[in-house]
This record gives structure tokens, sequence and C-alpha cells, in this order.
């Protein structure tokens, strides 16, 4: 008797095992494709919001409220929308988190059945910045007109260019012959390779300005009218695109002449001492002239 009882257990959970494997086996992937390319490197966190009761509807799970809202009675997508985001404000803990590989795929294994609140963190990938709407999906879920508990989820987002603000600096190499130097310089702000703007810099504006608002995904150059007597080399430094002029063509050095100038202040002095003696001269020769007729 006790062999047969052993018996059936045996057939008991042979029969039941199917059923346990499938319990908690579920998976979620998650694709995030761009113009056709997979993502690498954003973020998620995927909450199980609520549980199947019967096969058939969805209970919360507790820390969780749909208010207004039927999880079970939700049609259009907009609701569906409305509730994420409800969902988002409260899934505080117990998300787990994953990251998209090169193919734009994020996979997670062994779930239970329920429904599941993927929420995105924006994140600034390739010099755009993403920004994802968290949205609900259920597991099972229906795929190719049937029920699967492997399902996919395209992810959608919303993206813009970063933006970003460059300085042009001009330095000037030319060894202490400022008086070389025009007066102001025109450089080209190059975006790919083509001309996006002109600007000016000058002694006035310390030979350099800030450009900003400008989009990080293109490639940012500049391109300047070299002054005659001049090479230039352009480098980023310190997040500043730097330009700087080298002098090539130094002024001849002036001729060696004498210092003549500190000889000129006893000029005046000696023009006095000359009329002085001019008239001591005069007087002494009238003098004589006068002794001579009275002889």
């Amino acid at each position: 008797m006790d062999r047969c009882k052993r018996l059936l257990c045996v057939l008991l959970c042979l029969l039941l095992l199917p059923c346990v494997a499938c319990a908690g086996q579920g998976s979620i992937t998650l694709s995030l494709m761009v113009e056709g390319n997979g993502l690498a490197g954003a973020e998620f966190s995927v909450y199980r919001v609520a549980a199947l009761v019967n096969g058939a509807s969805f209970a919360l799970l507790p820390g969780y409220d749909a208010g207004d809202y039927d999880v079970n009675k939700l049609e259009s997508a907009g609701d569906w929308a409305a509730l994420a985001e409800l969902l988002a404000g409260q899934a505080t803990s117990g998300g787990t988190n994953v990251t998209t590989n090169e193919s734009g795929l994020a996979k997670l294994d062994g779930l239970e059945d329920g429904m599941y609140l993927v929420v995105g963190k924006k994140a600034e990938l390739g010099g755009w910045t993403y920004d994802f709407a968290p949205f609900v999906m259920s597991l099972p879920g229906k795929e190719d007109g049937g029920w699967s508990r492997d399902v996919q989820a395209d992810v959608k987002h919303e993206r813009e260019p970063v933006k970003c603000d460059i300085r042009m600096v001009k330095l000037w190499k030319d060894e202490g012959y400022t008086k070389q130097r025009p007066e102001s310089i025109k450089v080209d702000l190059m975006r790919n390779g083509e001309k996006h703007m002109e600007l000016e810099l000058n002694a006035a504006n310390n030979w350099s300005q800030i450009v900003t608002g400008l989009e990080s995904i293109h490639e940012w150059t500049a391109r300047e009218q070299v002054p005659e007597g001049y090479q230039v080399e352009y480098a980023w430094q310190e997040g500043a695109l730097v330009i700087t002029n080298t002098l090539i063509k130094k002024p001849a050095p002036p001729p060696d002449i004498p210092q003549t100038g500190l000889t000129w202040w006893p000029v005046p002095v000696l023009d006095i001492l000359g009329a002085v003696l001019f008239i001591i001269g005069w007087a002494m020769r009238r003098r004589e002239s006068i002794e001579h007729e009275e002889a």
C-alpha cells in the first residue's frame, strides 16, 4: 500500500512538473533601434507591478495604485500611457536594472507572470539626448497571434542633439613683434567641413569669442583667413578651439647708427657761452680802438 502511495506521488509530481517549469520562466527582451541600428548603453529599470490572477486578470501588487484606472479595462493607447506615467511615479524600489548591448537588446529571464512597468533613464549617447516614456507590458504577451512567455518590446524614444558651447581663442607667437599683428582677423567656424558662421577676433574682445547652442553631433573646426607673414595651427585645448599664429617673416632690424640724442643737451649752453665770448671780444676790441684814438 505504501508503495502504491509513493508511486502515485511520483506520478503526480511528473504531471505537475510541466506547470511548475512554466511558472516563473518567462522573459522580456527590450529592443532599442535607432535608424535601423541597435543603440548600446541605454539603461532601464523593470518593475513587476501586478500579478496575473487565474490567468485572466491583473491584480496590482502592494505599493501600486492605479487611481481612477481599471488595469483590466484599459482600451486606448492614451490610457495605457497615462497608467504607465502614474505607476512610474510610485516605482521607487524593487526594480531590475538592465542595459542594452551592442545590438540594442536587454533581456530579463526567469520572470513571473504579471504586468511589468519599464522605465528608461534619460541618457546622452553619441551626441544625442534620449528620452524614454515609461510603458507597461504583460507576461505572457501576445506575439504572432498567440500567447508567449518570451516577449519582446520595441522601446520608443525621443531624441535631440546635445547642445554645446565652443570658445575660440587666438594666440600669437611673434617674439614681441606686436606691431606686425593685424588689428583683427576673420575666422570661419566650420560644421562638418562647411562654413557655419564668421567670427572676428581682435584686441577689443581679447582675441577670443564664445559661440553657444551648437549641436555636438557635428564636427566643429576653424578656418582662419591667415594674415600675411604668419602660419597657423589649430588645436583643441581644455575644451577651447585654439588658433595659433606664428610669425615667419620677421622685420629687418634697424641700422646700427650712433645714438646722437644724448649729445644735444649741451647745444644751448654752448650757444650762450659763444654769445658771451663774442660780447667780451667785441668789448675788448672796442676798448683797444678807443685807447688807440686817444693816443
